[in-house]
This record gives C-alpha cells, structure tokens and sequence, in this order.
C-alpha cells in the first residue's frame, strides 16, 4: 500500500522546482553565437499559451512561430539599435530544449544589452542568465521579472 501512495503522490509532483534559463553566447567571425537552455515543459506551455493547446514541441522545430516566439523574447542592443536575430534551430534532449539563435554583428562589441524575457509571463520565480563571451573576456547577466535588460561591458 505504500507504495501506491508514493506513485500517486509522483504523479502530482511539478516537473521541476525552480525555473531558469541558461544563455551562452559567444562572438566569433562576424556573429554573436547563441545556445538558450530552457526546460522543454516550460517553453511548450508558453508556446501553448500563445498559439493554442495543440502546439507541441515535437513540431515545433518546422514551425516558424517557434522561432518569432524566441526572438520575440530573446535579444541585444547595441546602440540603442536591436539587433535583428536569426533563428537556427532547436534540439531537445529529455526535458531540457537547446534553442539557437545567431546575430550579426561586424566587430566585437564595447558594449551590449541583453535582454531575455523568456517565461517571465509565467513564473514569478524565473531567472534567465545569459553568458557573452567576447575573445577572451565573459560577462553575464542575470536577468528576472524585476529586471529584465543588463548592459555588459567588454
């Protein structure tokens, strides 16, 4: 009998405790490189909230609402212009969904900011770092509801 109880209460149990995403984002050649982690039950709620309850990530990858959805959230400044982002990709592996994103930018930037308001809409406990690398110096910033930009200095 206990262990019914321990499967039930599993069953009732949230995917996960905490909600955080991890950005990397390195300049290389011309572009700004980015790799946004995100918990795959995260992105397709949201996903779900804006393009209705049948919207599944599984196909997503074809779909280019995923990409507007991610750009939409996700992005830099540099001064006081946006930079126009371009949707690569997404792979998912077990619960975590890897989304990637490249920015054009000719040379390696003084300064940038970053913004992420990925799932903010959803939980007053989301955190979003991001990670730019610049040649050999990396900034991050850690970005929530309250405060959702962060200017990085190279």
């Amino acid at each position: 009998m206990g262990i019914f109880w321990i499967i039930l209460v599993s069953l009732f149990k949230p995917a996960h405790d905490f909600h955080v995403s991890i950005s990397q984002a390195e300049w290389e050649d011309g572009l700004l490189k980015c790799t946004i982690r995100v918990f795959s039950d995260d992105l397709e709620m949201s996903l779900q909230k804006d393009y209705g309850t049948d919207y599944r990530l599984e196909t997503a990858i074809n779909d280019d609402r995923l990409g507007q959805f991610v750009l939409k959230c996700f992005g830099f400044r540099q001064d006081d212009q946006i930079l126009k982002g371009e949707f690569v990709g997404m792979e998912i592996e077990n619960d975590l969904s890897f989304l990637y994103l490249q920015f054009p930018l000719e040379k390696a930037p003084a300064s940038l900011e970053v913004y992420n308001l990925l799932f903010f809409e959803s939980f007053e406990d989301q955190s979003n770092i991001v990670n730019v690398k610049c040649g050999s110096v990396l900034r991050s910033a850690f970005l929530s509801p309250q405060k959702n930009t962060q200017i990085l200095e190279f």
